[in-house]
């Protein structure tokens, strides 16, 4: 068991040491993927516009992703700081 997770680590790091990024690549996949309205405000504008005319709550949409997002990033800093820090589990780290 001790010889197959060190084999799967050797290859892990033999994949990584010969893994480079092409940031031009890169950076015309993004821009190919990403729609005109997350790139372009004007576009976003228009397309806010589009919505509220529908009837749609974009401004309470938003507000409840950034916020669920907001929590979710201090429930990971909880898990992470007993996970990989070490850290008790104590009433205190749960609280924060």
């Amino acid at each position: 068991m001790i010889t197959k997770k060190r084999n799967q680590r050797k290859h892990s790091k033999d994949l990584n040491s010969n893994m480079t990024i092409d940031l031009n690549k890169y950076v015309e996949f993004v821009n190919t993927t990403t729609s005109k309205p997350s790139k372009e405000f004007p576009e976003f504008a228009d397309r806010l516009n589009d919505l509220k005319i529908q009837g749609f709550p974009t401004e309470r949409l938003l507000t409840a992703a950034v916020g669920m997002s907001a929590e979710a990033g201090e429930f990971t800093e909880i898990v992470k700081k007993i996970v990989f820090q070490g850290k008790p589990v104590t009433e205190e780290i749960i609280q924060t």
